[in-house]
C-alpha cells in the first residue's frame, strides 16, 4: 500500500528543492558573540551564569534560565536583549549589534538552533498543556476532570500488599491517586472503585502531586542509588505529558507549579532542583539541605515553594526564581510532610518530632503548634480548613482549622503511614504499613470500605466475578421467595384487619338490635301473659256462669218434673181445675228452663271462646319467650365474640405494621439483590470491556509510534532534499512506503478495537 498523492507529490517537491543555506552557530553566530559578548560571557566572567562561547554554554542558558529555545527566536532572552526590547539590554553599554547580526540570530534560533551544517534541526519540546494561570480556590469551569477509559490492566500484581509510599487526592474530583508498584493507582473516593491505572516504568512511584486545577497528575520516584524521574499525566486521557528529571538516586519529593511551567524534585542528592517544563530542562539546583529532602510542596498559587529534609530543615523559596524567601527553625526532627492552606497564606509542617506547626508566609513565623503524636507519620489538609494526621503511636486524630483536636479515632493494628482527605473532606483514607488502605465517613467516622493497594489482573477479576454469578443469582431468587411469602403474610394481614374493622361494627350493631328485640320479645310475652291471665279469669268466671246456669236449669228441670208429675196426676185425678194451673205452670217452667239452657250455652261458647283465647295468649307468650331466649343466646354469642375481636384489633394493626416492615425489608434486599446483580453483570461487562480498552490502548500507542517513525522519515527526507542526496532520499521514500503501510494496518487495528470497546459500552 503507497501513501496517498498529496504525500508523494510532497516527497516529490522536496527532492527537487535547492539546498538551502543552513545557519549555525560555528558559522554565524560565534562571529557575533566574539565581537559583542564574550568579554561578559565567558567562562572566566560568565556574567548571569551565561557562557556564550560555546555551542553547550549558549544552550544551557544562564540564572535567569533559557536563553534560547528553538523555533522562538523573536520571544528569545538572546534575540530580544540584544535588540535591546527586554532587560536588561546587551551589551549594558555602547551600542547594540547591528540589526543583521539580530536578524541573524533570530534566524538560527527560528531555524531549530544548528551547531554545525550536520546538525539535525532541534524542536521544541513544549507540552500540549495551557501555561494559563490557575486560581487554587476557584473551582474550575465544567465538569471536574475525571479518567475516560484509562488502562485498568495492572503493570504488576504484587504477591501481597506493601507499604503506600503516597496518596493524593484531587482537589476537586472524587478521585484518589495511591503509589504502587510501578504504577499509580487512581480511586473514585465515591464508589471506591478503580478508574484508572497509570503506569510508571522507571521504578517505584515515592510521590503523587496534582495540579491545582485537577487536570494533571505528578508522580516522582525511581531506583534506588541508580536513578529518578517525574511524569506528569493527563488524568482524563492517562496520556503522557512530560518526563522530566534524571536523578542518579530515586526521586523522594516532586511538584508542579500552578502555571505548569515549572517541577520542583529533591531526594537523597540534598538538592532542590528545579526543571522547566516547556525546555524540558533543568534550569536551577539549589544546595541547602544537609539531609536527604523528603518534603516538598509548591504553593497553591505557585509563588513560593516550601521544602524540609530529614534533618529538622524547613526552607521556603520563590518558585520561579529559587531565591530563598523564609528558613523556618522549631522542628526537632525530621521533617515528614508540608501541606499549604488553600489561600497559600499559611504552610502545616508535621516532623517526626512529634509536633504539628503552622507558619504565616508573610512573617515567616511559627504561629501555631500541637503535639499530635510521638512521631507524626503524615499530614493532610482539608479545603475547610482541617487536618489528619497519622503517627508512629498507631493513631489517626481529626484537627479543628485551630489545630484543637476533634477526634481521635481508636488505635490502628500498624501504623499508618499516609492519611488523605476526599476533595470535598467528606470522607478521609488511611494507608498502613502493610499497604491496607481503609475508607471512611469524615461525619461519623464509621469505615466505609476499602480499595486494594494491589488490585488483581482483570482476568482474575473476571474469574472472581464470574465464580460468582450463580450464587448471586441464587441469593436473588432465594430473597424474592422470601419477598413472595412475606406478601402473602402482609396479605393475610390486611384481610384479618379488615375482616376485623367489619365485624367489630357489625357485631355491635347485631348487639344492639338483639338487645332491642329481646326487649320487645319480652314486652310482648309479658303483654301476651297478661292476656292469658285475662282470658282464664273470664273463662273461669264464664265456667262460674256455666255451673250456675247448669244448676238453675236443673232447679228448673226438677220442678218441672215436679209439676208434671202434678199435672199427670191432675189428669190421672182428673181435677180439672188444677191442670190448666199446671199445664202454664209447665209452660212456664219450659220457658225459664229454655232461657237458662240458652244463658248456659252462651256462656259455655263464651268460655270455650275465652279458653281459646287463653290457649293463644299463652302460645303467643311462648313464642315470645322462645324469641327472646334465642336472641339472648345469640347476644351471648355477640357478647362473647364482640370482646375477643376488640382485643385482636391492636394486635391486628400492630401486626399488619409488622408484616409491612417484613415486607418492605424483604423488598429492599430482592431490590439490593437484584441491584448487586445487575452490578454484577454489569462489573462484567466493564471489566469484559477494560481487556478490550488494554487492547485498544495497546493499539494506539503501536499508532503513534507508527506516526511518530513516519514524521521522523519525513524529517530525514526533508534533510536528505535538501542536502541534495538523491540516493537517500530514494532510501527514504522507499522506508516511507513501508511505514505508510504500518501505519494503514495499526490505524484499521485501531478503528477495529474502537468499534468493538464502542459497542461493549453501549451494552453496559
Amino acid at each position: 500500500m503507497r501513501p496517498p498523492l498529496p504525500q508523494l507529490l510532497f516527497c516529490a517537491a522536496l527532492s527537487s528543492l535547492p539546498a538551502a543555506e543552513k545557519i549555525t552557530y560555528d558559522d554565524h553566530i560565534f562571529p557575533i558573540f566574539e565581537s559583542s559578548c564574550l568579554n561578559c560571557h565567558n567562562p572566566d566572567k560568565k556574567k548571569g551564569g551565561l557562557d556564550l562561547s560555546t555551542f553547550q554554554g549558549t544552550l544551557a542558558g544562564g540564572s535567569g534560565g533559557k536563553v534560547a529555545l528553538p523555533g522562538d527566536g523573536a520571544s528569545s532572552k538572546l534575540y530580544t536583549t540584544t535588540v535591546q526590547t527586554e532587560e536588561p539590554v546587551m551589551p549594558p553599554e555602547g551600542d547594540k549589534i547591528e540589526k543583521k547580526d539580530a536578524d541573524l540570530i533570530r534566524a538560527w534560533i527560528d531555524g531549530g538552533l544548528l551547531e554545525t551544517k550536520s546538525s539535525k534541526v532541534r524542536k521544541a519540546k513544549k507540552p500540549s498543556i495551557s501555561l494559563a494561570v490557575v486560581d487554587p480556590q476557584k473551582r474550575p469551569e465544567g465538569p471536574p476532570p475525571m479518567p475516560q477509559d484509562l488502562l485498568l490492566e495492572p503493570v504488576v500484581v504484587p504477591p501481597r500488599g506493601t507499604v503506600v509510599n503516597d496518596m493524593e487526592a484531587s482537589p476537586w474530583a472524587p478521585l484518589l491517586a495511591i503509589t504502587g508498584q510501578r504504577q499509580v493507582l487512581l480511586y473514585n473516593t465515591d464508589s471506591l472503585e478503580l478508574t484508572g491505572i497509570l503506569p510508571f516504568p522507571n521504578g517505584a512511584p515515592e510521590t503523587v502531586a496534582f495540579h491545582p486545577s485537577g487536570k494533571y497528575l505528578l508522580a516522582a520516584g525511581g531506583i534506588g542509588g541508580k536513578s529518578g524521574t517525574t511524569i506528569t499525566w493527563d488524568v482524563t486521557t492517562g496520556k503522557v505529558l512530560m518526563t522530566m528529571g534524571k536523578e542518579f538516586d530515586s526521586i523522594l519529593a516532586a511538584d508542579i507549579r500552578a502555571d505548569l511551567g515549572g517541577i520542583a524534585l529533591g531526594g537523597p542528592s540534598r538538592l532542590i532542583k528545579l526543571w522547566d517544563t516547556q525546555a524540558n530542562e533543568q534550569v536551577l539546583k539549589i544546595k541547602k539541605h544537609t539531609d536527604w529532602v523528603t518534603a516538598l510542596s509548591y504553593s497553591p498559587d505557585g509563588v513560593l515553594l516550601a521544602t524540609g529534609d530529614r534533618n529538622n530543615g524547613l526552607q521556603i523559596w520563590e518558585a520561579a526564581s529559587g531565591n530563598e524567601f523564609h528558613t523556618l527553625r522549631g522542628h526537632k526532627k525530621g521533617i515528614v510532610d508540608l501541606k499549604w492552606r488553600s489561600d497559600s497564606n499559611l504552610v502545616a509542617s508535621a516532623s517526626e518530632d512529634g509536633e504539628i506547626k503552622f507558619w504565616d508566609m508573610n512573617r515567616g513565623r511559627e504561629v501555631k503548634k500541637t503535639r499530635a503524636h510521638n512521631a507524626v507519620l503524615a499530614l493532610d489538609y482539608a479545603r475547610d480548613g482541617h487536618l489528619i494526621s497519622s503517627g508512629r503511636d498507631q493513631k489517626v486524630k481529626i484537627w479543628k482549622p485551630d489545630l484543637g483536636l476533634k477526634k481521635e479515632l481508636p488505635t490502628f493494628k500498624a501504623e499508618i503511614t499516609e492519611v488523605e482527605f476526599s476533595h470535598d473532606a467528606k470522607r478521609f483514607f488511611t494507608a498502613d504499613w502493610n499497604g491496607h488502605i481503609q475508607a471512611w465517613d469524615s461525619a461519623s467516622y464509621q469505615e466505609v470500605g476499602s480499595l486494594d493497594s494491589t488490585p488483581p489482573t482483570i482476568a482474575d477479576r473476571l474469574v472472581e466475578l464470574r465464580g460468582r454469578t450463580s450464587t448471586l443469582k441464587a441469593e436473588t431468587e432465594k430473597l424474592m421467595t422470601a419477598l413472595s411469602e412475606k406478601e402473602k403474610a402482609l396479605a393475610n394481614s390486611e384481610n384479618w384487619l379488615k375482616s376485623l374493622q367489619k365485624k367489630i361494627p357489625e357485631l355491635k350493631k347485631r348487639r344492639a338490635e338483639l338487645t332491642k328485640a329481646i326487649a320487645h320479645e319480652e314486652n310482648e310475652r309479658k303483654k301476651f301473659e297478661h292476656l292469658a291471665n285475662q282470658t282464664k279469669q273470664q273463662a273461669d268466671a264464664l265456667g262460674i256462669e256455666v255451673i250456675s246456669h247448669r244448676e238453675a236449669a236443673n232447679q228448673l228441670n226438677n220442678q218441672r218434673n215436679s209439676i208434671v208429675s202434678k199435672l199427670n196426676k191432675a189428669r190421672n185425678d182428673q181435677a180439672a181445675a188444677q191442670i190448666p194451673v199446671f199445664e202454664q205452670q209447665l209452660a212456664d217452667l219450659d220457658l225459664s228452663l229454655a232461657a237458662s239452657r240458652d244463658a248456659m250455652t252462651q256462656s259455655k261458647i263464651a268460655q270455650e271462646d275465652q279458653i281459646k283465647a287463653h290457649q293463644d295468649a299463652g302460645k303467643q307468650r311462648h313464642e315470645a319467650a322462645t324469641r327472646k331466649g334465642a336472641h339472648h343466646k345469640a347476644l351471648q354469642q355477640v357478647n362473647s365474640q364482640l370482646p375477643k375481636a376488640e382485643k385482636d384489633l391492636p394486635k391486628a394493626i400492630k401486626g399488619l405494621d409488622w408484616a409491612k416492615k417484613q415486607r418492605q425489608e424483604a423488598q429492599e434486599k430482592s431490590v439490593a439483590a437484584k441491584n448487586a446483580e445487575a452490578a454484577h453483570q454489569k462489573s462484567i461487562k466493564g471489566w469484559e470491556a477494560a481487556i478490550v480498552n488494554t487492547d485498544l490502548l495497546a493499539a494506539r500507542q503501536k499508532l503513534g509510534q507508527a506516526r511518530e517513525a513516519l514524521s521522523v522519515l519525513h524529517q530525514d527526507l526533508q534533510e536528505a532534499a535538501n542536502l541534495a542526496e538523491a540516493q537517500e532520499v530514494v532510501q527514504l521514500k522507499s522506508k516511507i512506503d513501508q511505514q505508510a503501510v504500518k501505519l494503514a494496518e495499526s490505524l484499521k487495528e485501531q478503528n477495529s478495537l474502537q468499534q468493538k470497546y464502542q459497542a461493549m459500552k453501549n451494552q453496559r
